[in-house]
């Protein structure tokens, strides 16, 4: 069984996106446990780093959109979002004005 550990979390893009919409970054510690009668092991396994895209549904709950791995930089991850969802986001003539 893996036990995932959540150890760092971040709100991201805040000013760009569409009211409801919300991208978020995840770290999480990974742990592979396995259980013998009364005792168990746990084995440390790599960090999982991913950008998850919710939008906000019915007064509070939120549904999950996407949900993109990151490897090193996080910034590659956001461009890739920012081309493949346009539509998240508020467009450019309404930030300025």
């Amino acid at each position: 069984m893996i036990v995932r550990d959540l150890v760092a979390s971040a709100q991201m893009m805040e000013a760009e996106t569409k009211e409801g919409i919300f991208v978020v970054y995840e770290r999480y510690e990974n742990n592979e446990c396995e259980g013998y009668g009364r005792t168990f092991t746990q084995k440390e396994c790599e960090p999982e780093e991913r950008v998850e895209v919710l939008e906000e549904k019915h007064g509070g709950s939120l549904k999950q959109l996407f949900t993109y791995s990151v490897k090193g930089d996080v910034a590659p991850v956001l461009d890739k979002i920012r081309t493949e969802h346009p539509e998240l986001f508020i467009k450019k003539e309404a930030l300025v004005g």
